[in-house]
């Protein structure tokens, strides 16, 4: 066997064995989002809403059943809630190792491989969210074109990947700039038959983004969605805030920032400065223009584009950066060989240690959350909720229960058969709730669970 393809077999391995290891118990701490998509997904897959709708944060519908579907067959579990997004995961994976195969031989299969166990990446792959489901259409599309170009069918189905990243992410809207200065000099030098699969890639996309443009059409709003709540498309953006978080944006990727949202909530670098140089190194080796604006426009795309107003260094959208950035990175090996990966797997591996042993614990900002988690473990999934203190109703963990009322609410409803779920704030509400009353502690902080009195026998 050649050099080139026992190293392709250990990036294969490298990429396969952190995405399987732990992946239902790393990390321990489940985000409300998480629970928010897990709920929207089990309503989504027992309604069908059309599939040019629109849910949670102005996100399409269409994508969410295949969560509701994890449910059906597995059980409501997060195993079963993080499924889609790891296989989705599993599989930008594979596809990114072997474009890098093709670009720059086993050595930046290897370099793609490590760069691809940051722990952002492997965090954002293991939440039941939608951020990797977007990026892996974007990753399959790439290594497509690596590795079929300019056939027919390789284009209609980059076409249909390109498209469907759409109906997932908000990111997605920024495809179209990725994709058209490389196509812009593709073009200035296209034969006939590279006209033609440009024509079938742009005819395949449009098929397939015509049901979600229907519903942009009958919702315009719809079309930049919560980006234009969060980020600097917003109207009123404060030009100094606007360059504080560019800055903030901009250290990410030299592992001086770190991620203070809770998406990712470990004091880990988002991109040691080691990999961000090796991408630059991979994009001045690339032989290809085209190539190398497209990773360097993906990049520059996810940092400038969707930086947030609000928020100094927000995960969420930077994982979208990852997949270009391991591209990138794997052809720095065509130029530094057998470094390339010795350089990378020196940077990420010792990070991708520290979050698994990170991950199993629930960090001092997360218990509150986690502790109301706990406590509704106790809580049949169907029954009538009550809570008090804690997340209110509209949170990602009570979605998980119908109906909810906030015991906050003093003209809130009591249906008989409600459980409670009350938290130290409000401690003096549990006497005024029939039941079955027990304290329990979740990671310190006392909740009371009430279950409901047994109902009454029928009369005689």
């Amino acid at each position: 066997m050649s050099r080139d393809r026992v190293a392709i077999l250990i990036a294969c391995v490298v990429v396969v064995v952190p995405r399987l290891l732990r992946w239902g118990e790393v990390p321990v701490v489940v985000d409300g989002d998480e629970a928010a998509f897990f709920a929207f997904g089990i309503a989504e897959y027992a309604n069908r809403s059309p599939i040019w709708s629109f849910g949670p944060n102005s996100l399409p519908n269409a994508h969410l059943w295949l969560m509701g579907l994890a449910d059906a067959l597995l059980g409501r579990d997060i195993w079963s809630a993080r499924l889609v997004t790891a296989l989705f995961g599993a599989a930008q994976a594979a596809a990114l190792v072997a474009a890098s195969a093709r670009l720059a031989g086993g050595m930046g299969a290897l370099t793609t491989a490590a760069v691809l166990c940051l722990p952002m990446e492997l965090h954002f792959e293991r939440l039941a969210m939608c951020n990797v489901w977007t990026t892996a259409t974007w990753s399959m599309a790439f290594a497509l074109a690596v590795l079929a170009p300019w056939r027919i069918w390789s284009s209609a189905a980059i076409g249909v990947l390109l498209a469907a990243g759409w109906y997932g992410y908000q990111s997605s809207r920024l495809v179209p700039v990725i994709v058209a200065l490389p196509l812009l000099v593709l073009l200035l030098r296209a034969t006939w038959r590279q006209w033609l699969a440009i024509g079938v890639g742009g005819l395949s996309s449009l098929l397939a983004l015509a049901p979600l443009l229907y519903g942009f059409w009958l919702m315009p709003t719809k079309f930049s969605g919560r980006a234009t709540d969060t980020s600097w498309l917003s109207a009123n953006a404060d030009p100094a805030a606007v360059q504080l978080h560019l800055w903030a944006t901009l250290s990410a990727f030299t592992g001086t920032g770190f991620d203070l949202t809770g998406f990712f909530p470990y004091h880990l670098p988002l991109f040691p400065l080691l990999v961000t140089l090796l991408a630059v190194v991979g994009l001045a080796a690339a032989r290809s223009l085209p190539l190398a604006l497209c990773l360097a426009v993906w990049i520059a795309s996810v940092m400038f584009g969707n930086f947030i107003r609000n928020i100094p260094i927000y995960s969420c959208v930077l994982v979208c950066a990852v997949p270009a950035v391991a591209a990138a990175a794997g052809l720095s090996a065509r130029w530094l060989g057998v470094a390339a990966p010795l350089l990378a797997a020196l940077a990420v591996f010792p990070l991708t240690a520290a979050y698994f042993e990170l991950g199993a614990h629930v960090p001092q900002s997360r218990r509150f959350a986690m502790a109301h988690l706990g406590a509704l473990r106790a809580v049949p999934h169907d029954a009538p909720l009550l809570v008090g203190g804690g997340v209110p109703c509209d949170h990602g963990f009570n979605r998980l229960h119908r109906p909810c009322f906030n015991l906050e609410d003093p003209d809130a409803p009591r249906p008989p058969g409600a459980w409670a779920v009350i938290f130290p704030d409000m401690a003096a509400v549990a006497d005024s709730i029939p039941g079955e009353r027990r304290t329990e502690d979740w990671y310190g902080i006392p909740v009371i669970v009430i279950s409901p009195p047994p109902a009454a026998p029928p009369p005689a």
